[in-house]
């Protein structure tokens, strides 16, 4: 399915944050853009070099290269009768920002009411990568598992440090890993 049509399901469905992973970013904007042209919806790209550029627009935003100030532009891009698209290009690399995230997770949740779609425009797909525990050896000898990092319990002593693994490994997948 050629990008522009799984993104019109994708925007018809109301998913206000979508990842397009590209190492052809131009492609990707053109057919983008098209999309938006057919579509009568208003389109937006930023990137760090050239700030926010509205298409059609006589002249660019002034947000400049502040990534704060391209998120909180697009609710700006809201039409009653249409839909707004701001393509975040590169973006990942902002994501380790809390201040970035809140404004993102801001955004996606208001464009559900005002129909602004944001889209991250990234050569890789950064997965969120967390320890969910870790097993020590206590003073006396013996093993404990810290499940702390996940939000769970301190589980132990254990004379073995195989049993801790194993009480880790049970705790993590009945009460972690598939909980989310």
């Amino acid at each position: 399915m050629p990008l522009a049509e799984r993104l019109s399901e994708y925007i018809r469905a109301c998913f206000t944050g979508i990842w397009i992973e590209s190492h052809e970013h131009e492609d990707a904007i053109q057919e983008i853009a098209q999309l938006c042209q057919r579509e009568k919806w208003r389109l937006a790209t930023w990137d760090l070099e050239q700030g926010l550029r509205v298409a059609n627009a006589a002249s660019a935003e002034s947000s400049g290269s502040d990534p704060l100030a391209a998120i909180r532009s697009a609710s700006a891009l809201a039409a009653e009768d249409s839909s707004a698209i701001l393509v975040l290009v590169n973006f990942h690399r902002f994501l380790q920002s809390a201040e970035i995230v809140q404004a993102l997770a801001k955004q996606l949740a208001a464009g559900k009411q005002n129909r602004t779609f944001v889209m991250i425009l990234s050569p890789v797909v950064q997965p969120h990568i967390q320890r969910g525990s870790h097993v020590d050896p206590t003073p006396d000898g013996q093993w404990q598992a810290d499940l702390s990092p996940t939000g769970g319990p301190m589980l132990g002593p254990f004379p073995l440090r195989s049993e801790a693994l194993a009480a880790e490994s049970q705790w993590l997948e009945e009460n972690w890993l598939t909980a989310r």
